[in-house]
């Protein structure tokens, strides 16, 4: 089995988790996400943990952007797709045949070939353009399956709806969720929760479960500040977390978020896929206190090749401009300093942080074309990296 799943900019973001590591379990299931830049910005609003913990449970991750991707063309057969959460931006989009980025092409895609699309429509209250849409993508062949909180199946926990709500979502495509309680005939809930039988928790969604506890409702409350709603922490949180959100950040993502965490030195990272005619290239970068680590590797054996650690200095010309000092360490036999050299020393002098980048691409018997088109897909990608960089931090 083949999925295409993606992740927009609505409140809910962390069910993709869910959704993802449930099929994980599947025997030969091959998930191909996409993460919208809105979505990305929603993680680090609504989720304690990385983002890069959602990128590890897909076999391939695509920028929103990247249209030349191979799930952007019909003759790539998969099963379908999942939009988890789904936004009213995306699925006017969907509905409009307004394929502008690669979760509307590949929904798009996917319709035109006749291959199942589902739907998590994630806003509230539903206005009169949304019902008409949500209309429209029904007929249009598209699974709706809103994220409804559900009584009858005695959840008692936000994790608990939320596995519901995945192992509907997984129904569509005939999936079996363990942890999905079906309506049997009789009341579930008898003498507190005894009988309910569930599996245990992973990791991910006992985090999930611990944010819930920790951020009671009513041990928040919300004042209005110059058009702005600030959350007071409760005692249960960081007192050094703040965080300032505008209403509807879900479909405001570009006019969203202040946060500031003191105590944490490590920061969300990004990452960065990169299609290659023969291969794939990945880059992820992680602020770790003032400082920047980049990870770049690709190719058919992924490996640490080479270390280069670039510290800021003015330029030696004169002419005020940043550059930087360089230090190397090779791995015996290895090439991959030009590459990941590059890479350090242009962040440096556009963020004027101090770089540590280390990885390896390799294929073996590649051809001189072939490393022309590496190097260019490392500068194009060390571009977009630095306008993130300049962008996040």
């Amino acid at each position: 089995m083949r999925i295409i799943v993606a992740v927009t900019g609505a409140t809910g973001v962390q069910m993709s988790g869910t959704l993802l590591r449930a099929l994980r379990q599947q025997e030969n299931c091959e998930i191909h996400l996409i993460v919208s830049e809105g979505a990305k910005l929603t993680w680090r609003l609504e989720c304690e943990q990385e983002l890069i913990t959602l990128y590890d449970l897909a076999d391939y991750v695509y920028e929103e952007h990247d249209l030349a991707a191979v799930i952007a063309s019909g003759s790539f057969v998969t099963d379908g797709m999942i939009i988890i959460p789904c936004s009213m931006k995306t699925l006017a989009g969907i509905v409009s045949g307004y394929a502008e980025n690669l979760v509307q092409r590949a929904a798009d895609v996917c319709l035109k070939e006749g291959r199942k699309v589902v739907l998590v429509p994630r806003e509230m209250p539903l206005g009169k353009v949304h019902l008409k849409n949500l209309k429209k993508a029904a007929g249009l062949g598209c699974a709706i399956v809103p994220p409804m909180l559900t009584f009858y199946n005695g959840a008692q926990t936000l994790q608990e709806q939320v596995d519901h709500v995945v192992g509907k979502v997984l129904l569509q495509f005939h999936i079996e969720y363990k942890r999905f309680v079906p309506w049997t005939g009789e009341r579930i809930v008898q003498n507190g929760r005894e009988n309910i039988d569930r599996e245990p928790l992973t990791d991910f969604e006992q985090n999930m479960s611990q944010t819930d506890n920790e951020h009671q409702y009513d041990a928040v409350n919300r004042s209005m500040i110059d058009g702005r709603s600030e959350k007071k922490l409760s005692v249960n949180e960081k007192q050094t977390d703040t965080v300032s959100i505008k209403p509807d950040i879900a479909e405001n993502t570009s006019r969203q978020k202040e946060r500031k965490i003191e105590t944490d030195p490590i920061k969300t990272s990004i990452y960065i896929s990169v299609k290659l005619s023969f291969s794939s290239l990945s880059f992820q970068a992680q602020q770790i206190g003032e400082d920047l680590q980049i990870l770049l590797w690709g190719g058919s054996t992924p490996h640490i090749g080479s270390v280069v650690l670039t510290t800021p200095r003015p330029s030696l010309m004169g002419d005020g401009k940043m550059s930087s000092t360089s230090s190397v360490i090779n791995r015996s036999g290895h090439k991959d300093e030009q590459l990941c050299r590059a890479v350090a020393e242009q962040v440096t002098a556009a963020t004027g942080r101090a770089v540590v980048c280390s990885g390896g691409f390799h294929v073996d018997g590649i051809e001189k074309i072939q490393i022309q088109e590496v190097q260019e897909a490392v500068q194009r990608a060390t571009q977009e990296l630095i306008e993130k960089l300049l962008l996040q931090y």
